[in-house]
Order: structure tokens, then C-alpha cells, then sequence
């Protein structure tokens, strides 16, 4: 059991690492005790891995010295784009994070893909869970008759009710 932790664990910690550098708001607070290269060599290896699904190659190349001059060019943008990303000043703490990805996309194309496949996974399944706890509480066995449209009326009023939204 405690070894199938530890891969898991890991498996997590690449994630978590990922997602923490991928948010502009906390990049730096997040790695105080690595060094640069233990914070951007992960990231390098997941662009590298997705290189083929974020890097579109031309229709014709039809040497392999062309196609291995490519490829060296690409890793190299990649890196400076990840270079780049890292040294540029925190985004303030208000932002949306998807939003400020979507601005950046020109500067940041391959990061922004990688951003927008790690930051749009929901942390954790608390809202679902309430969601479904309050649905519990409203269609109980008095209530049990109620049609869809009834009970997503009492839902949007219970949320609205406890928003404060008239």
C-alpha cells in the first residue's frame, strides 16, 4: 500500500508542479528552496512530450538535416518561451487565470496549451458534492414527486436565496 502511495504521490507532485508554475499569481512563492533548473526542467519535459500536439510542423521537409534543424529551432523557442514566462513579473492576485492564458496565448503558445490543460482540471470536487448535498435536502421522500423543472426551480432559488440575489 505505502509503495502505491508514493507513485501516486508522484504522480501528483508532477501536477501540482506543473499547475503551480503554470499560475502567473504565485510562480515564484511556490519553489523557494530549488534551483531554476529543478523548477523549469519539468516543464521542459512536458512540452517535450506534447511537442508533437502543440508545435505544428510545415507540409514539406524533406531532408533529415531539415528536420532535425527544426526541431532544434522549436526546442529552442520552446525554452526561451519557458525562460521568458519565468523571469516576467507576477500577475496580480485578482485575475482570472484562463483569461489571463487567453491574453497571453501570442507571447506563450506552447505554454498556454500546456496551461489550458492543467489549470481548466477542477482541484477538487467540493462544489459538485454541495451540489448534490443540497439536491438531497430539497428532493427528499416528502418531496419525492417533484418534476425536473420543480426541483431545478428550488435549486436556483436556494442558490440565489443564499447569494443574496433578488
Amino acid at each position: 500500500m505505502l509503495s502505491k502511495f508514493i507513485e501516486y504521490f508522484n504522480l501528483i507532485t508532477e501536477s501540482l508542479h506543473i499547475s503551480a508554475f503554470l499560475d502567473p499569481r504565485y510562480k515564484k512563492y511556490c519553489f523557494p528552496n530549488m534551483s531554476i533548473e529543478e523548477i523549469l526542467t519539468p516543464i521542459r519535459e512536458k512540452i517535450d512530450q506534447q511537442l508533437p500536439l502543440i508545435v505544428t510542423k510545415p507540409k514539406k521537409l524533406s531532408s533529415f538535416y531539415q528536420k532535425l534543424k527544426y526541431t532544434s529551432q522549436q526546442t529552442q523557442i520552446l525554452d526561451d518561451e519557458v525562460k521568458k514566462y519565468w523571469l516576467s513579473a507576477e500577475a496580480d492576485e485578482t485575475i482570472n487565470l484562463l483569461n489571463w492564458w487567453n491574453t497571453h496565448t501570442a507571447e506563450y503558445p506552447a505554454l498556454s496549451k500546456l496551461a489550458y490543460n492543467y489549470l481548466s482540471i477542477q482541484a477538487s470536487s467540493v462544489p459538485c458534492e454541495q451540489l448534490f448535498s443540497i439536491a438531497g435536502q430539497i428532493i427528499n421522500k416528502s418531496r419525492n414527486r417533484l418534476n425536473s423543472e420543480s426541483a431545478r426551480a428550488c435549486l436556483c432559488l436556494h442558490s440565489w436565496l443564499s447569494k443574496n440575489i433578488k
